[in-house]
């Protein structure tokens, strides 16, 4: 099982960067940022509970707000209640793997 989550493979594929305007829409999005991210974790846990996953690679970007991405999937390994082989992938913000 490979989880890419967008934001990587738009970097990946085109080097974009991304701004967030600081403030109100910064507050509000972490809080719904928060609430999506359990909701992932829910759904990762039960998908990996009801299938024959053999393994788990979490590719991610180098920057803060994927490392709650990271910490759900991981989360997620931990209450599936399997113990798999699993490892993180870092992409630089420039697109390049970093080791």
């Amino acid at each position: 099982m490979c989880l890419f989550f967008r934001c990587t493979i738009i970097n990946v594929e085109m080097h974009f960067t991304f701004a967030i305007r600081v403030g109100d829409e910064l507050s509000r999005l972490m809080e719904h940022l928060l609430v999506l991210l359990d909701e992932l974790r829910q759904k990762l846990t039960e998908i990996i509970r009801q299938n024959n996953i053999k393994s788990v690679t979490i590719v991610r970007m180098e920057v803060p707000c994927c490392g709650g991405l990271e910490m759900a999937a991981k989360k997620a390994l931990q209450n599936s209640g399997k113990f798999l082989p699993w490892q993180v992938i870092t992409i630089s913000i420039d697109g390049n793997i970093m080791e």
